[in-house]
């Protein structure tokens, strides 16, 4: 699905940013917004 795939290639931008705790606090919430159906 589109959303996995979204959510992989999200997980791996985090990664490769390593330790940035704005970036991953983004990153959880376009995740959750995601998730939630909300479209971000």
């Amino acid at each position: 699905m589109v959303g996995l795939i979204a959510l992989a290639i999200i997980g791996a931008l985090t990664f490769v940013a390593g330790g940035n705790g704005g970036m991953w606090t983004r990153v959880q919430t376009e995740v959750t917004s995601a998730m939630s159906g909300e479209g971000g």
